[in-house]
């Protein structure tokens, strides 16, 4: 993999000689709420309507009232279960107390709309900020899951992959044995979007991803540079679909040191689960 150091020294020489580089440092505020409905035969009725919400890629620090935009943001939306996908820091889990403190606002805003929070790990966190989170009200799973139960009492599944990349604590066997094999409706929580196939392979319904920032600097087309993982550019970005998974990879909130983006808002996503009953999911 390329050295992100160099990746972004290369991306601001790039945007500073193209004459984008005052434009790419405005748009790193310009953070969407992105709506997503997604339509599944196997979901339990009871679960049709639950809205989840979806964040990753928070790189605390960032730069001057980034970070308290996105408080505004979650404190104006209203969802059922929080999911986070890893990476609340950058660099090597650089400055982890001030990440904590921010995670600690985070999750009061979230706790204040719902008690279901699942949480993942990234390339950029640590095992510090892992217990901080849990220990804050989020549910760790790091080759673990969990079950969330409806009003009506049926249940699904939320399964988390550890980190590959620099905590090389993912063990994908473990997290499978962890699962309650009665339940058939999973989602599944990894930071990295490489995992689609094997996802598909175990009858994950849906794919939740993040880590490539959807390229950070894409074309006017919305089509990214570099998307830094080695999944195809479909599963980088967005809303896909492989055979019978769902997928989503979320362009995240924060971006790399840089703190700049151009033709790629940051993205905090709300995702309403439907029962699909025609059998079209």
């Amino acid at each position: 993999m390329i050295n992100a150091d160099f990746e972004d020294i290369t991306a601001m020489r790039i945007l500073k000689a193209a004459g984008f580089w005052k434009r790419a440092r405005r748009e790193y505020y310009n953070i969407k709420v992105r709506c997503y409905n997604l339509a599944f035969p196997n979901l339990p009725a009871s679960f049709s309507g639950k809205k989840i919400l979806f964040i990753a890629d928070l790189h605390y620090p960032g730069r001057e009232g980034f970070h308290e935009k996105v408080l505004e943001m979650v404190k104006s939306l209203d969802f059922d279960y929080c999911f986070l996908g890893g990476d609340y820091a950058w660099g090597d889990g650089e400055f982890p107390v001030w990440v904590c403190r921010f995670m600690n606002s985070l999750l009061r805003e979230i706790k204040s709309k719902t008690t279901v929070i699942h949480s993942i790990l990234g390339n950029h966190d640590s095992l510090f900020i892992s217990e901080h989170l849990g220990n804050a009200g989020a549910c760790m799973l790091i080759n673990s899951s969990a079950e969330i139960e409806s009003e009506a009492g049926e249940k699904i599944s939320v399964a988390g992959l550890g980190d590959h990349h620099k905590l090389r604590n993912d063990d994908w066997d473990a997290m499978m044995s962890s699962l309650n094999h009665g339940t058939k409706f999973r989602i599944l929580l990894c930071h990295n979007p490489n995992y689609y196939l094997r996802a598909q392979q175990t009858n994950f319904s849906l794919m939740l991803a993040g880590h490539t920032h959807a390229g950070q600097f894409c074309l006017p087309s919305g089509i990214p540079v570099f998307t830094n993982c080695r999944a195809p550019r479909r599963y980088a970005r967005g809303q896909w679909k492989y055979k019978n998974l769902s997928g989503i990879t979320t362009a995240g909130v924060g971006s790399s040191r840089l703190t700049a983006r151009l033709n790629c808002p940051g993205e905090i996503s709300i995702i309403t689960l439907l029962k699909d009953k025609m059998g079209n999911g």
